[in-house]
């Protein structure tokens, strides 16, 4: 019998130990002796269970916090008395002045003629989950406040708290849209995309994008969708937060500027094709009047009529510079309506640059120039456009030689190599008066020189370079600038090799017949 009263009482200091609180007995009187205690209670206050032994709970009580002292009192007295149990949660102030949040529970212990004999209950630490509570508190009142559209969603997709805006844009209230799944504001067509958005957050901390949402009544509307998936310490999930902005209003302006730019674009397209007609137009009676005054000037020339021949020498030089600026106009017209193709070919570069220079050279002599081709030999073959390159090349040579006078202007080719292709660097560069920083940025624009003193003063159409870079970007290089005012300007036209297959390159003849 003994032993199983040791065994009973061993069991019962097991289930002592192990229990995560405070067990304890004290007496049913005012006084109220403690004469139990568990070791737990060390970890909770601070304190060993000797320190309690056999004083009244009064002690205890002193280290509850001020403002909960007489709550607990109320609440165990007037439960004890009505039910003969209590419980209550309150904070206390351990012995490292740490403030911790308790639940206490207990109850009557009656003897056969109901007379209380003692009185028996736990006191448990629920400090995490108070705080835990609180902070679940502070963000639901953060969400319900906020101005943004903000839900928080099951594993599910099903809503289990929506804020007042994300009810008002969806046009539900708050307590009709509890329960409900996701899928009721997406726009069916999108659901799979707003579905894949979801499952792309679990793995991510934030994800968003734009989908279409619908209404209660049935209306659409765009929406900025954001998924914030949240998880416990152990990576469970415990909820997606899920974050809506209504964009209508931006979509219906990117909507109304994009029909804008398509008619910029079409109004630009239809410029440009006036533009080309109109120049090929006026370029059929300029050839005549190139051709005709070129005869007349012949003519007046073996008849002696030096002054006449002067005149008709003069229409002809004016003639051949409307018609070039014609030319210019009609090549930016080409390529604004897309219409400009490039012309692959394998040729001999060296071929090329002899062809350049003999056409250069009279254009040096305008202005007195000294023309300088530096070493450019063997420089191998090339696949791309001929005509284009060419021109490219004849348009920096002669903005050079127009800006410069009694100086300088020079021509040199290197090849750079890398792992997958050569590349080609054709440099110009003259020391002429120069471009300021001001007027390197609209340089490439078309239409556009330096500055109106430069037209009156040089004429052109501020065509020539916006060309040079348009037909250097199609052939898939690029060309750059530096220039210093009053001292002179670099241009470098980069430009890949191209792919050389077996093949006749151009012949130096041949390449005479194409200017």
């Amino acid at each position: 019998m003994s032993r199983n009263i040791k065994d009973r009482e061993f069991r019962i200091r097991q289930l002592i130990d192990t229990t995560p609180g405070a067990i304890y007995s004290c007496t049913p009187d005012e006084e109220r002796r403690v004469t139990f205690l568990s070791d737990f209670i060390e970890d909770i206050t601070g304190f060993p269970t000797s320190h309690f032994i056999g004083q009244s709970t009064s002690d205890f009580t002193t280290l509850i916090h001020p403002e909960d002292r007489k709550f607990r009192i109320r609440a165990i007295l007037e439960n004890l008395e009505k039910q003969g149990r209590f419980s209550c949660e309150y904070r206390l102030i351990d012995r490292n002045k740490s403030e911790k949040w308790l639940f206490e529970q207990g109850h009557f212990i009656f003897d056969e003629a109901g007379i209380p004999q003692q009185i028996i209950g736990a006191i448990f630490d629920i400090t995490s989950r108070k705080i835990a509570e609180q902070e679940a508190e502070r963000l639901s009142l953060a969400l319900q406040n906020a101005a943004e559209c903000i839900a928080f969603l099951d594993r599910h997709l099903m809503f289990k708290e929506v804020n007042p805006s994300f009810a008002e844009l969806a046009g539900w209230s708050q307590e009709e849209m509890i329960g409900l799944a996701l899928p009721i504001i997406v726009y069916p067509d999108d659901l799979e995309k707003a579905q894949n958005l979801y499952k792309t957050s679990l793995n991510q901390s934030k994800i968003r994008s734009e989908v279409r949402g619908v209404r209660a009544d049935g209306s659409q509307f765009y929406m900025s969708m954001t998924f914030v998936s949240s998880f416990d310490k152990n990576k469970k999930l415990l909820g997606t937060y899920c974050f809506v902005k209504d964009i209508s209003h931006r979509k219906k302006i990117e909507e109304e500027l994009r029909k804008a730019k398509d008619a910029a674009l079409e109004a630009s397209r239809a410029k440009s094709e006036f533009l080309a007609m109109m120049s090929h137009e006026l370029r059929t009676p300029l050839n005549a009047i190139i051709g005709y005054s070129d005869l007349l000037a012949e003519q007046a020339q073996d008849e002696n009529q030096t002054q006449t021949a002067g005149d008709l020498n003069r229409i002809k030089d004016a003639g051949q510079h409307l018609l070039s600026l014609i030319n210019d106009i009609l090549d930016v017209s080409k390529l604004e309506a897309g219409k400009t193709e490039i012309y692959h070919e394998i040729f001999s570069v060296d071929d090329l640059i002899f062809n350049v220079n003999g056409m250069a050279q009279p254009l040096m002599k305008l202005n007195h120039n000294e023309f300088i081709l530096e070493d450019s030999q063997n420089l191998g073959l090339m696949n791309s456009d001929f005509v284009k390159l060419r021109q490219n090349l004849l348009n920096l040579l002669s903005n050079a030689a127009k800006f410069t006078e009694n100086g300088k202007i020079s021509l040199s080719i290197r090849i750079e190599k890398n792992k997958k292709e050569d590349w080609l660097v054709f440099s110009v560069r003259d020391t002429g008066c120069g471009i300021t920083p001001q007027q390197l940025k609209k340089l490439f624009n078309p239409f556009v020189q330096a500055d109106t003193s430069t037209t009156r003063k040089y004429g052109g159409t501020g065509l020539g370079l916006t060309l040079v870079k348009r037909y250097t970007e199609m052939m898939g290089g690029s060309i750059a600038v530096e220039s210093i005012s009053g001292q002179g300007t670099t241009f470098v036209m980069r430009l890949p090799r191209g792919n050389i297959e077996e093949s006749i390159p151009l012949g130096h003849q041949d390449a005479l017949l194409r200017i």
